[in-house]
């Protein structure tokens, strides 16, 4: 007898279905995910500019004795990307629905049978717009699931710029250096409204001489982007329409940082009086002697660029081509401008660390040059 209990449990526990250790508990079926980016039914990581691709969802019940009810998928879409279409496999039966707004996604499912799954297609386009990375995740609500680890998937899917384009990355930089400029200009125009006493001019001037540095700094990695690998004229890259174009953009460069620098001059002549025996905290140097030495230091810089133009501008062929004829005409006459600019700035320093030495008693540059080195070759424009 006891033999043949022993046989029929065994008998019963082969004709089981696997233990499902949540089956005991009300909507306690174990769901997971998965996703794969798609074209053409193959598997990608890649996707080229303004491509259709999918996004390929998978939905599992993995308890074959468990059921789901009520079921909420959200898809978090990448926002570089567009949406075409969301469709549902198998479509029947009807016991979902779908929602969208904006680079979100909502799928709702009334009801997951035991061990089976849904497939959520969402059809895509990349963005025209390169280099990028497409993130996408996917997130399931499920009251009860008893590993919620596999709930949250994320997918990063590349589109990659083909043929890296210099003249296109000159022109992506000029465009961000203009932008930069104009917040330069709004910060000016504050700077020459709001501080007040010798702290707040000190403090406000000194970080928009810092900003202007840095303005220069890029400016001048802009002629390296321009120029071949021995530092003088232009890359081979660029043709003779885009040699004109950016250097008519360098050009307007210069006028926004001669502008910038005539602020800066202004706001010391602003502060002057405020900063009159001034002392940062922590600063051996006054005030005034610190924020001459920096318009020193960006009139040298402004030179460097000046220096730049020159160059480029004499690779500029004004031989047979008249259109370039013309344009050297122009660009010779805004060079001329440029270095008129560059002179009264000059004149305006002066005049400033005249007044300097006169608080001092002295009419000579030897306090200044104990401070600060004297001018010297950096300040010759070589045409």
């Amino acid at each position: 007898m006891t033999i043949k209990i022993c046989l029929l449990i065994s008998f019963l526990v082969i004709l089981a279905p696997p233990f499902c250790p949540q089956a005991a508990a009300a909507n306690a079926a174990d769901l997971g995910l998965s996703i794969a980016a798609e074209q053409g039914g193959m598997p990608v990581s890649e996707v080229a500019q303004n491509q259709t691709f999918s996004y390929n969802i998978t939905l599992e019940n993995n308890c074959l004795a468990c059921p789901a009810e009520d079921v909420f998928l959200t898809v978090k879409l990448p926002y570089e990307a567009l949406h075409v279409i969301t469709e549902i496999y198998p479509p029947l039966p009807l016991d979902y629905s779908i929602r969208r707004s904006g680079d979100l996604l909502q799928a709702e499912f009334q009801w997951l049978p035991p061990g089976s799954s849904r497939y959520i297609n969402i059809t895509m386009t990349s963005p025209k717009v390169a280099p990028a990375t497409l993130y996408v995740t996917a997130r399931l609500r499920y009251d009860g699931d008893p590993n919620p680890g596999n709930n949250t998937i994320t997918l990063s899917t590349y589109v990659p710029l083909v043929g890296y384009n210099k003249t296109e990355a000159a022109k992506s930089f000029e465009d961000l250096l203009h932008n930069q400029s104009y917040l330069l200009f709004s910060f000016q125009d504050l700077l020459m409204q709001v501080p007040q006493g010798a702290d707040e001019n000190y403090s406000f001037t000194a970080s928009f001489e810092q900003l202007l540095r840095a303005q220069a700094h890029l400016t001048d990695g802009f002629v390296d982007l321009l120029a071949n690998d021995s530092e003088f004229g232009w890359d081979a890259d660029y043709g003779k329409d885009d040699r004109l174009y950016l250097l008519r953009s360098y050009e307007a460069m210069l006028r926004d940082e001669a502008d910038l620098f005539l602020g800066f001059e202004a706001k010391i002549n602003g502060s002057w009086r405020s900063l009159d025996g001034y002392g940062a905290p922590g600063h051996s140097m006054d005030a005034q002697w610190e924020l001459l030495a920096s318009l020193e230091d960006l009139l040298k810089r402004q030179v460097q660029l000046y220096k730049g133009f020159a160059i480029l501008f004499h690779e500029i062929d004004e031989g047979a081509d008249p259109q370039e004829r013309v344009a050297a005409v122009e660009f010779l006459s805004s060079f001329e401008d440029l270095l008129r600019r560059q002179s009264d700035l000059l004149r305006e320093f002066e005049d400033i660390m005249g007044r300097k030495f006169s608080q001092m008693g002295s009419n000579s540059w030897e306090e200044y040059s104990r401070v600060q080195p004297a001018l010297g070759s950096d300040w010759d424009i070589s045409l």
